[in-house]
């Protein structure tokens, strides 16, 4: 096997996977997706290779991690397995990548065995690199398996979706989780809200404990409630935060916005994604009433996929920032004054 173990909440998955290589079961073509953070792209690597190697044992059928094929698996070099990936800074994954992959699904194995084809962040093809594949999938070669991986399965092409089995990754569960983390963490005591924080994704509440990324969540919190304060501007602060990971700080929001109506909901505290953030949230939503919060998370989710496309991150960041003020700011009409906390 690959020198890295598996995540024990992805064995279930892993063990219907064997049973259909070793019935030879399994489709040609398979979508592996769920949340960042859960450890797909390390499943699929346990199965590209398992389905390379030349002594898998049988009970359950698995790569033996030791052979000539299992080597140059974990080294990227064989010869019979492709992975296609996006360029460095690109947006997209384009049609050449996928043409690449399309000449090689249609030659004979080196090794006279299977090929694979992994396209991992499979939703960043742009449509003709999406088009271009189609063909493969409708003529498949024999002995050729093609691997999807996903966070967004539904932004792949409902042609493609229909043509593939489709294998989600589900949240780890809450013990499986915990354990895992807590020999991870130099305080245990912080696996239950960073589990809680990242969707219950194990790696990305692992990724979340780095102090940078602390203090970096920490450090929004007060940026917000200054915000809404009307201590800082809107444009000043996205020029502060430009040079952040845009993805996590928009996730960051999202979350404190849905936190926001869940607690408008009277939700319990242990719901929350930033439980650790209890009294700031609190205090935000004390400050603001429910139809502008309702626009606020519209406007959140729209915000998100944006982030997947060649979108300006600074205005997209001014314009976030300024969404967030307006919604404590503006001057509520008559309707919004009625639903506004006594």
């Amino acid at each position: 096997m690959p020198a890295d173990p598996l995540y024990p909440w992805l064995m279930p998955m892993w063990q219907r996977f064997m049973e259909q290589v070793a019935q030879d079961r399994l489709p040609h073509a398979l979508i592996v997706s769920g949340a960042q953070g859960l450890g797909k792209r390390r499943l699929v690597e346990h199965l590209a290779t398992a389905l390379l190697c030349h002594a898998p044992s049988t009970d359950p059928q698995r790569a033996c991690g030791r052979c000539r094929a299992c080597s140059q698996v974990a080294a990227h070099s064989h010869p019979d397995l492709i992975r296609v990936v996006r360029e460095e800074g690109a947006k997209e994954i384009t049609i050449g990548a996928i043409r690449t992959l399309v000449r090689f699904a249609g030659l004979k194995a080196q090794y006279g065995g299977r090929r694979v084809a992994i396209i991992d962040e499979a939703q960043r093809m742009n449509p003709n690199a999406a088009n271009a594949l189609l063909k493969t999938l409708e003529e498949p070669t024999a002995g050729a398996y093609l691997i999807l991986i996903t966070e967004q399965p539904l932004d792949l092409l409902p042609t493609l979706r229909s043509r593939c089995q489709q294998h989600h990754c589900p949240p780890a569960s809450e013990p499986l989780a915990l354990a895992w983390l807590g020999e991870r963490l130099s305080d245990p005591g912080q696996a239950l809200p960073l589990l809680r924080l990242a969707g219950h994704a194990p790696l990305a509440a692992l990724s979340l404990a780095e102090p940078e990324q602390m203090v970096q969540r920490a450090q929004l919190f007060e940026a917000l409630s200054a915000l809404v304060g009307g201590e800082r501007e809107p444009i000043a602060l996205a020029e502060e935060w430009l040079d952040r990971d845009p993805h996590q700080l928009h996730l960051w929001l999202y979350h404190a916005c849905a936190d926001l109506m869940r607690l408008r909901a009277g939700a319990d505290l242990n719901q929350l994604r930033h439980s650790d953030q209890v009294s700031r949230l609190q205090h935000l939503c004390e400050q603001v009433n429910l139809p502008r919060l309702g626009r606020l998370l519209d406007r959140m989710e729209q915000t998100l996929p944006l982030l997947r496309t060649t979108v300006n991150p600074q205005l997209l960041l001014e314009e976030t920032f300024s969404a967030w003020a307006a919604t404590w700011h503006s001057a509520a009409t008559p309707a919004e004054t009625r639903d506004a906390p006594l």
